[in-house]
């Protein structure tokens, strides 16, 4: 299941009158209106057929930004969008009055909330004699694309292999995307093979590097695994993918502790500062457990973060984030006590 953000839509405003107005030659109806523009939000299958059925209506719309996660997840971001940010909503739709950058921005905090990294995969181009899926983090966090490994499938029936990125350059672009190919672009959507140069988590990945062999491994081993066809018992379901994000969020904390004193982007560090100080203060319970109970329910930390009155519920000291808590509680309308600085920190990062 995927979480789409579209690029951005707009139209002038509607007018109005009534007979006897016009008929007394008032003219409301023909005063100027500022021009309107919003992004819709939405959960889909298959993002592409299903943008294929939006452009019979609207052709120049198209898929900023996706995020792939559980049905419950999406389901949740979509919740949490409705809730959060209920003064940009219009007319109680699907469309917010938000960029798509803003839009992302505040996705890729309630999906930090939920312990999971914004991550994508892309398959090779061209390439008759194996297959190879890229893996990459999303331009969010640092302002282009991280390359952070590769999965390829050297021969018919064989194991996945696994192969970190230390730089990205020309040999793998021409890989990964033809060479020859028209991409789109404009401010609002970023060209697909635009990377960072270097994978600054290199250095970083060793414990990664060996969970992730093990992950494979016993993927392999699974009753699951399909072996003319591993991608279809590794790729396409959502546990791994989920395993891979988390991981990856762990990795992008790791690293912003690392350089904590340095001048670099660290838009996501306080989130998962707290996240991980909600998980720590909460007994008897592993890491594991708290993170499997979060991404199953609504998202509720920007009450703990700026609700005035602090969040709903009990919050017991050895239960503070009520993960372990059969009914957790939750505000329906929250932003309504968020201060107008709240409110802007929440979509934007300065």
């Amino acid at each position: 299941m995927y979480f789409y953000i579209t690029n951005s839509l707009g139209a002038y405003s509607f007018n109005h009158t009534t007979p006897q107005r016009f008929f007394d030659k008032e003219k409301p109806y023909l005063a100027k209106k500022k021009y309107q523009s919003w992004v819709k939000v939405g959960i889909a299958k298959d993002v592409g057929e299903r943008f294929d059925n939006y452009k019979t209506i609207n052709p120049e719309i198209a898929c900023a930004h996706e995020i792939k996660c559980s049905k419950q997840s999406a389901l949740n971001l979509e919740d949490a969008f409705k809730r959060y940010l209920s003064s940009k909503r219009i007319y109680g739709t699907e469309c917010y009055h938000l960029t798509p950058y803003e839009a992302l921005y505040f996705a890729t905090r309630c999906i930090t909330h939920m312990g999971y990294a914004n991550i994508h995969y892309v398959w090779a181009r061209g390439k008759k004699d194996y297959d190879s899926v890229l893996y990459y983090l999303d331009s969010i966090y640092f302002g282009k694309k991280i390359p952070l490994f590769e999965l390829e499938l050297k021969s018919y029936a064989s194991n996945l292999k696994y192969k970190k990125i230390k730089n990205w350059d020309r040999k793998l672009t021409m890989k990964y995307y033809k060479a020859t190919g028209n991409y789109i672009y404009n401010k609002e959507l970023e060209l697909d093979f635009e990377y960072n140069k270097k994978n600054i988590f290199f250095d970083l990945m060793e414990d990664f590097d060996k969970w992730i062999v093990e992950i494979i491994d016993n993927d392999a081993k699974s009753s699951l695994y399909i072996p003319h066809n591993p991608w279809k018992s590794y790729l396409h379901r959502d546990r791994i993918h989920y395993l891979i994000s988390r991981s990856i969020n762990d990795l992008i904390f790791k690293f912003y502790e690392k350089n904590k004193n340095k001048n670099i982007r660290k838009y996501f560090y306080d989130d998962m500062k707290f996240l991980n100080d909600m998980i720590l203060r909460t007994k008897n319970h592993d890491r594991d457990d708290c993170l499997g109970w979060l991404k199953n329910r609504k998202i509720i930390a920007f009450d703990y973060l700026y609700h005035k009155n602090g969040p709903a519920g009990k919050n017991p000291k050895d239960d503070p984030y009520q993960l372990s808590q059969n009914t957790y509680y939750f505000r329906t309308n929250p932003d309504v006590y968020f201060t107008k600085n709240q409110k802007r920190k929440l979509i934007r990062p300065f």
